[in-house]
């Protein structure tokens, strides 16, 4: 079981298309702690539509905005990674038609 404080915290993924990477924050109060993830060099990350590039989301999964996040691979093949705003329900689509479809 989640302590209160475990259960509202927010935890935030920051894309950074420019190094292909990503960084995972799992200390609100410490922005310098985080693990840093590099996308294989066949996968391109596109970009996203969250503010920032970064999505915030609690330990029971609820975001606080959905959004998409682009890939695109050797042969230039987009695939979609969509976030469902407050379910955090997530779907990997090689359309980009938009979320409530």
């Amino acid at each position: 079981m989640l302590t209160l404080t475990q259960e509202y915290a927010f935890y935030r993924i920051k894309f950074d298309p420019h190094s292909n990477s990503y960084r995972m924050y799992f200390n609100m109060d410490d922005p310098k702690k985080y693990v840093l993830k590099k996308l294989p060099k066949r996968v391109v990350l596109v970009g996203t539509n969250f503010d920032n590039n970064t999505i915030k989301f609690n330990a029971r999964g609820t975001v606080a905005k959905g959004g998409t996040i682009t890939l695109e691979d050797i042969y230039e093949k987009r695939m979609y990674v969509k976030v469902q705003p407050v379910t955090g329900r997530v779907k990997v689509d090689g359309n980009n038609a938009d979320l409530q479809k």
